[in-house]
């Protein structure tokens, strides 16, 4: 597996660039290109993955319908976009936690 990445700040000059893309190449000779950017003032909310049978359509990414060659599908997202992601981030914290004070509390054991 290999992965180049190229960043820049074609429009703001944050700290941070405004956009960026990333290619992937895979064993076996697959191939994955991901370019987000946040600098456009085209609103633009699109995910396309595409293989050698077929392609599947999550545009808009934030929107309910997922199209691909077997059918389609209306997968609402939640009314806050970002929960899901949050709720699962804190709930691997909270896992590694128990996990962690599990191990050491029957030994007496902190660090």
């Amino acid at each position: 597996m290999r992965a180049t990445g190229y960043l820049s700040n074609a429009v703001h000059h944050y700290a941070v660039e405004d956009n960026a893309t990333v290619m992937i190449d895979y064993a076996g000779g697959v191939r994955g290109v991901v370019d987000v950017r946040w600098h456009s003032t085209v609103k633009r909310d699109e995910c396309h993955i595409r293989g050698t049978e077929g392609e599947m359509e999550l545009s808009p990414l934030n929107g309910p319908e997922l199209i691909y060659p077997g059918g389609r599908e209306n997968l609402p997202p939640h009314a806050n976009l970002h929960y899901p992601i949050i709720e699962n981030l804190w709930t691997l914290r909270s896992a590694k936690l128990i996990c962690w004070l599990a191990e050491r509390l029957p030994t007496g054991r902190t660090g």
